[in-house]
Order: C-alpha cells, then sequence, then structure tokens
C-alpha cells in the first residue's frame, strides 16, 4: 500500500517545526525534520521527487507528525528518533561519526543554529559536537 497525496488533508499538516516519521507497519521507514512541516512535507508529493522519495512513499502507509517548540528541538528529536529506530531510508546519522556544529553568525546581534554541514557556514564560527544532549 503507498501513500498518496490525498491521504494527507491539508489542515492536518502545522505550519510549525516539529518531525515527521513515515511508517511502514510498526517499523518506522523514514525520520526528518522540518522549520515549517507543511512546506517541507508538500515536497514529497513533487512530480520529480525522486527514485528513493517515489519508493519510500510506495512503501509508507502512515505518517505521524511530532510537533516541537523550536527547529533545534526538531533537530535533537529527530537525532534521538533515529539512532532510536535506525529507520532504512535514514542514512545519516546511523553510526557516531557525524557531527553536529553549532554556528554563530557574526552580525551585530549574533544567531545561534545548529547544523550538519559546516560548508554552508562559511562565514561563522563554529564547533563540532556529536551529541546533540552535550550541545542543549
Amino acid at each position: 500500500m503507498s501513500m498518496q497525496p490525498e491521504s494527507l488533508v491539508k489542515p492536518f499538516l502545522p505550519g510549525s517545526p516539529g518531525v515527521y516519521l513515515f511508517w511502514s507497519g510498526k517499523k518506522p521507514l523514514y525520520i526528518g525534520k522540518a522549520g515549517n512541516l507543511k512546506k517541507r512535507l508538500a515536497h514529497y508529493w513533487l512530480k520529480n521527487a525522486g527514485q528513493k522519495t517515489n519508493l519510500l512513499l510506495h512503501e509508507a502507509t502512515r505518517l505521524e507528525i511530532q510537533k516541537t517548540n523550536s527547529e533545534i528541538e526538531a533537530l535533537i528529536l529527530e537525532a534521538n528518533l533515529i539512532k532510536q529506530y535506525q529507520p532504512k531510508y535514514n542514512v545519516l546519522m546511523r553510526d557516531d561519526k557525524n557531527y553536529f556544529y553549532i554556528g554563530i553568525t557574526r552580525e551585530t546581534f549574533p544567531k545561534i543554529f545548529m547544523t550538519h554541514q559546516p560548508i554552508k557556514i562559511q562565514k561563522s564560527k563554529f564547533k563540532s559536537q556529536n551529541d546533540p544532549k552535550q550541545i542543549a
């Protein structure tokens, strides 16, 4: 059984940060995070979504949403859930070799954020950390 776009009712999807889990039976297939769940999940049903996404949607039977208070909270929850369930379609964070980075922008009022991709924050200072519990 595959998930079709009509299986998601748009008012059901919040425009807030959180984590989403695609399930097949009692096993999660993929766990992801978003700053805006409604916008992020809409990308899964685009015509050019890609082979991996199409396979995921074909296997998935259910979508679960867990709202969070912030994107950082979503990042930490996502990491914990991936470590706990080790879903089939999550390739990042399966082992402890992937690090979190804390970025600080060089603005008058610096912003602090977390990422897995330090290349995107070249104009920022960053610190490597592999345990999200040590960051929060």
